[in-house]
């Protein structure tokens, strides 16, 4: 239907590992994304897409590289992506039109190891899972939407499902090939969308070939958004800035992003400098 309103709910620690197991790498477009599943489930109009995680607990440091979502950045990171990968990948989320984020402490657990003798610390997640599913069963009960789309293979949500059913609410699943899809959840959903079978419809290598010449490019006012955005309390990370950073100042490709950015830092019209916590940060500088 034309106008029916659909909303996507995302398990955002299921649906990368749903990615990584079906061998595909590239980042994800979000809105790219969430505009192919719309159409999917021949839908009109997106209410929202609502992205759900864990975050570590402040000062807790994993003693090894997290199996959480990195949005397909864990090779060559520079220092802000090996410091918060995660938390910037969702703070650029945060900006996408739509795009709504759920963070969650994950819960430190220890344990003592009778052969080493030694203790480990390890997180785990929690709320993830019941937040998601009361949240589209509430958003079901007020007519917030026509139909869902979970991106999400976890059979822990099939009592959601089965809820928005009954509401007369038509839910799809969505996963990478079916990796990781519990086969109870299948059965509860609508139907079932495979992401891989489209891949480069949304991800980084799907975007349109750059038209502009360098010269209508605004390096300048593409970071003075970036710095409205964020405010006072926030810097805008160099990394951020040259691989995520959404403007029409900018040309998509991030290499050619990359090289005009230096341009700019060379010419003396913007700066590169290094934030309090260490990480290489950019802003425009004073008249």
């Amino acid at each position: 239907m034309a106008n029916s309103k659909v909303a996507i709910f995302v398990d955002g620690k299921n649906f990368y590992e749903g990615l990584r197991a079906s061998g595909l790498t590239n980042k994800i477009d979000f809105a790219a994304l969430s505009e192919y599943v719309v159409k999917a489930v021949h839908g009109g109009v997106l209410t929202g897409l609502h992205y759900y995680t864990g975050v570590e607990p402040v000062g807790y440091q994993p003693p090894q590289q997290s199996s959480e979502e990195d949005n397909g950045e864990n090779e060559q990171q520079p220092p802000e992506q090996k410091r918060g990968g995660l938390e910037g990948f969702l703070s650029f989320l945060e900006t996408q039109p739509g795009c709504f984020v759920y963070r969650f402490p994950r819960r430190i657990r220890r344990v003592y190891c009778g052969n080493c003798e030694h203790e480990h610390a390890y997180t785990e997640e929690k709320a993830v899972d019941t937040s998601l599913v009361a949240t589209m069963i509430r958003q079901a009960a007020i007519d917030a939407f026509d139909a869902a789309v979970l991106c999400s293979g976890d059979a822990d949500h099939t009592p959601a499902l089965e809820a928005l059913r009954d509401l007369g609410k038509p839910t799809w699943v969505a996963t990478f090939g079916g990796h990781g899809l519990s086969r109870r959840l299948r059965q509860a959903a609508y139907g079932h969308i495979d992401l891989s079978s489209a891949h480069g419809k949304y991800s980084e290598g799907a975007k349109e070939e750059d038209e502009k010449s360098d010269n209508e490019y605004d390096v300048v006012a593409a970071l003075g958004e970036a710095e409205k955005y964020f405010g006072d309390e926030r810097y805008v990370g160099f990394n951020m800035f040259v691989k995520d950073w959404r403007s029409d100042n900018l040309p998509k490709d991030i290499n050619r992003r990359k090289r005009l950015v230096q341009e700019m830092i060379e010419d003396g019209e913007i700066e590169a400098y290094e934030a309090d916590d260490g990480c290489r940060a950019l802003r425009t500088c004073a008249d």
